[in-house]
């Protein structure tokens, strides 16, 4: 007995020190709380702003996600912080080293799975004293290890916040636990990025709409819609119109229009021939009303437009009726989640109908779905019929929760693991524009109902629909091309395809299974509502200061001075700008 004794104490001491000696970790209430690090991802804080080409032609086997512009606020000093410039960067095995080593980084971010989530270790770091009189000892120590101290928390004083810096030898979670284990102080712990949990709205399945807002993982594979609310959360005047089976017109949890059209008796009320309808219908408009599920558009209204979605001998007639109502009645967006195998000329003169005609000559942004194959069939590229009718349709597929096409085949990619095998892909091709969340979908059902498992590029369309509509809440007077080219230029590179540029594809990096990449509702929002600053013809004399959403300047000249050009989105020199010897010039793309 004792000889099993020992043993299992060997095995209980052994397995301890190797999770000690292979597992990082922090201190928290004087427990040791320990990460499990990815070391095929880094967080790395630029010098000074480098485009995803200059990273990747510096440092070989990367792939750069994204380089974006953030700013750190402390206290009282919220307008002094300057902008800093990151990448997200990925690889088979990375090592800080090669990046440390750079004159282009300023720190090495490692990122760590804390339950479930992923984070980012920033190069902060918060102490807090046993006494204000250990404040002297907190700067001695801080000099000796080439810390800075950013802050003293007003509220209480004595917590303090430091900044490593690449002179400090350690980044923050070993300098965290160094601080922690001198026993000098009352408390030590290192700041990550992430991991904090918005819930923005209150309805009881929004945790689970993973499509709305992910904070499964890093970065985020959702349409980051509770920054697109920050602008708007949509208007009564734009309209919705879903083509479909028919909405629940008496459901409580959707924002109906008190028009609804039925196009095989052209009469209204809508009807309601099976679910599809009102689960597209809840993506879109769901209110936030403490019930079910969270809408993409809640305040737009939604106008139900029935149909079977069944072969008849006027099917085809039927729909194009449908098109027409809904546009000729003050729908500004049109979502389609259907198509045929057979084209039909009377379905493609609605659809131009709208496109030109709706919105008094803005056109509808008409929304339709890639289409889905089987995973049986050796083939799945092309998109479906009508979505590949028109270029000015505004054509989605899906995606998964890993942010890649949604193939039948990327199981492990489900978000909570319910471990579907057999599921469709979705249909790709030349005329694919975006790609949207496509399973395990949370929405609306009939019987005033929820389901959490709506799937395919069904689901994927009308995330589009609702992002379409909150830009035309904030700004209708975007034609429908313009609402088009800002969702594609606003995607989101996920899935680690090599997109690429194309002459036929103008609004950036596309790739034929993902188009020009992920929905993203929050860069599409704020864009909608981004002036441009024309600069044309002038002549600066002295230093300028140009401040705009996007700055375009051509036939300019500057003379003299120190001038800086910032924009929120883009700087656009064109012919003949002209920068004269003497003078200091800076462009500086913040972000929005």
């Amino acid at each position: 007995m004792k000889k099993l004794l020992i043993i299992f104490y060997l095995f209980f001491v052994l397995g301890s020190y190797a999770q000690e000696a292979n597992t990082d970790f922090y201190w928290y209430n004087n427990g040791k709380q320990y990460l499990s690090k990815n070391n095929t991802k880094k967080w790395v804080q630029l010098s000074k702003y480098y485009s995803k080409n200059e990273l990747l032609a510096t440092f070989s086997n990367i792939q750069v996600d994204s380089v974006d512009s953030f700013k750190i606020y402390f206290g009282k000093n919220l307008n002094s912080q300057p902008y800093e410039y990151s990448a997200y960067i990925r690889g088979n095995s990375l090592s800080n080293i090669e990046f440390e080593n750079s004159s282009m980084v300023k720190y090495v971010g490692n990122y760590y799975n804390v339950l479930g989530t992923e984070v980012i270790l920033s190069y902060f770091f918060f102490v807090k004293l046993k006494s204000l009189k250990d404040k002297a000892l907190l700067e001695k120590m801080a000099k000796e290890h080439k810390l800075e101290i950013l802050e003293q928390n007003e509220t209480m004083p004595e917590w303090f916040t430091l900044a490593c810096t690449k002179n400090s030898g350690k980044n923050a979670l070993d300098m965290a636990n160094y601080f922690e284990e001198t026993n000098f102080f009352a408390a030590a712990q290192p700041n990550f990025y992430g991991g904090d949990i918005k819930h923005c709205t209150s309805d009881p399945l929004f945790p689970d709409q993973w499509n709305i807002q992910n904070y499964q993982s890093w970065p985020n594979t959702s349409i980051e819609a509770c920054g697109a609310w920050k602008y708007t959360k949509g208007n009564a005047e734009i309209i919705v119109a879903v083509l479909d089976e028919g909405i629940e017109l008496t459901h409580t949890d959707l924002n109906l229009h008190n028009v609804s059209f039925d196009c095989t008796n052209a009469s209204s009320p809508s009807l309601v021939y099976g679910t599809h309808g009102t689960n597209c219908a809840g993506i879109i408009g769901a209110h936030h009303n403490e019930i079910g599920v969270s809408g993409i558009a809640p305040n737009c209204k939604l106008m139900s437009i029935s149909d079977p979605l069944r072969s008849n001998a006027t099917s085809r007639q039927n729909r194009a009726r449908g098109i027409n109502f809904a546009w000729q009645n003050g729908a500004s967006v049109i979502s389609n989640s259907w198509g045929s195998s057979v084209r039909y000329k009377v379905i493609d003169d609605a659809i131009n109908n709208a496109l030109r005609n709706g919105r008094g000559g803005k056109g509808c942004v008409v929304v339709f779905s890639s289409g889905n194959y089987s995973i049986s069939m050796p083939i799945g590229s092309g998109v479906g019929y009508p979505a590949n009718s028109n270029p000015d349709i505004l054509v989605v597929g899906a995606s998964s929760t890993c942010g890649d096409r949604l193939n039948g085949i990327n199981t492990n990619c489900f978000s909570w693991g319910r471990g579907f095998t057999s599921i469709a892909g979705s249909c790709y091709g030349n005329e694919l524009d975006v790609v949207a969340p496509g399973i395990e979908i949370p929405t609306t059902d009939l019987s005033n109902s929820f389901i959490t498992d709506f799937r395919h590029t069904s689901a994927a369309a009308p995330h589009a629909a609702g992002v379409a509509a909150l830009m035309l809440s904030l700004n209708n007077n975007l034609t429908q091309k313009d609402v088009n080219k800002i969702i594609e230029q606003t995607a989101k590179k996920t899935g680690g395809y090599p997109y690429f540029l194309s002459l036929s594809k103008p609004n950036g990096t596309w790739y034929d299974e993902m188009g020009y990449g992920l929905l993203n509702a929050y860069d599409a929002v704020s864009q909608s509502v981004c002036n441009t600053l024309s600069l044309v013809n002038l002549s600066f004399t002295a230093s300028t200061y140009q401040f705009g959403c996007i700055i375009f300047s051509e036939f300019a000249s500057l003379n003299s001075g120190n001038s800086l050009f910032e924009a929120k989105q883009e700087v656009i020199l064109n012919t003949d700008f002209e920068v004269h010897n003497g003078t200091d010039f800076e462009i500086k793309v913040i972000g929005m």
